[in-house]
């Protein structure tokens, strides 16, 4: 129950997410914003980690999980969705990224030997078509007029490579303490997309940027990457990755959420897809007696 709470709380704020990284590439490019993002979210964990920092000798231990993680599982993600970005459209984005739970079931059982279960496979579906009806704003004829693009490719890549950083979250994560885990991987994000700024000159003028954007720049990077992560790597930790991959079907219901608060109209085909989302998680939670699980194992 309380890996649940923590997912819940990580999905919640990756959808306020979205706005936050509206507010910032309006004002800056997506690579900045990302470095701003992953920068103050590499300050924040580096308070939590103060008392104890990592040792030399644990990095270099975990050197193959903290590189797939951070470098794999973080940074190419960020850079094939940012790249992606440019070339498609958020409805597009979001219905694939819709995809995540599949992935990630797919990947973990690959990769980490887990069993995939019908009442895995029943929740994911039931949760994604929650997510579909929200994109399609319940009208379902309008996946008809979708138009998928070299950008949609990217997303897809992007979807898939945050997929294994799950996986890999929950095969090397256990073996170092969570806060130092996830501060060293968003370090291990944060020096690519400072060489890419850098090598570029990618980077505005401080003093230009409006007191939205710094305010979006410690939402996005403090809470909505910092704590988020650590919290999502701790659940990781004490379950397992397709449990976590499945939370993320909340990141778009809780985007329409923040979107409605902030302005915009709420529907009844909001409401809809909350229901559907919420009910296909917990049919993923639901335990199911044992002969019944094997006798259904896919």
């Amino acid at each position: 129950m309380k890996a649940n709470l923590f997912f819940l709380i990580t999905t919640v704020l990756w959808g306020l997410n979205y706005h936050f990284t509206k507010f910032l590439v309006a004002e800056t490019s997506p690579f900045e914003a990302a470095l701003w993002r992953y920068g103050l979210a590499s300050l924040t964990m580096f308070i939590f980690t103060f008392n104890h920092l990592p040792k030399w000798k644990d990095i270099k231990t975990n050197f193959t999980g903290l590189f797939l993680v951070g470098f794999v599982g973080l940074f190419v993600f960020n850079y094939l969705f940012f790249l992606g970005m440019v070339e498609t459209s958020p409805i597009n984005a979001l219905l694939i990224i819709g995809l995540n739970p599949a992935f990630t079931l797919l990947l973990s059982a690959l990769i980490l030997k887990t069993e995939i279960n019908l009442r895995q496979v029943v929740g994911i579906l039931i949760a994604l078509v929650g997510i579909l009806y929200l994109l399609f704003k319940g009208d379902v004829t309008a996946i008809l007029y979708l138009h998928f693009s070299h950008g949609d490719a990217l997303i897809i890549a992007a979807c898939i490579f945050f997929a294994l950083h799950h996986v890999f979250v929950k095969k090397y994560s256990a073996n170092m303490d969570s806060t130092n885990f996830s501060f060293l991987c968003a370090v291990v994000c944060f020096i690519p997309l400072l060489f890419i700024n850098i090598t570029a000159n990618d980077y505005g003028n401080l003093s230009e940027y409006t007191s939205r954007f710094w305010l979006s720049a410690i939402g996005i990077g403090c809470f909505g990457t910092g704590i988020s992560y650590y919290l999502w790597y701790k659940g990781i930790e004490m379950t397992s990755a397709p449990k976590a991959a499945i939370f993320m079907n909340v990141v778009p219901l809780s985007g329409a959420i923040f979107s409605w608060a902030l302005g915009d109209p709420m529907y009844i085909y909001h409401a809809i897809s909350a229901f559907l989302v919420v009910f296909g998680i917990m049919v993923m939670q639901l335990k199911m007696p044992a002969r019944f699980t094997a006798r259904k194992s896919v």
